[in-house]
């Protein structure tokens, strides 16, 4: 595995991350 794809698989995990984040806090914000 060449640096770059493991450069690009953190970068691709912290979109995710930071997406399922603003999704769950989205929905925490409207429950209340």
């Amino acid at each position: 595995m060449s640096g770059s794809a493991l450069v690009f698989m953190i970068i691709a995990w912290g979109i995710i991350l930071a997406a399922v984040g603003i999704t769950l806090s989205s929905l925490l914000k409207h429950s209340k």
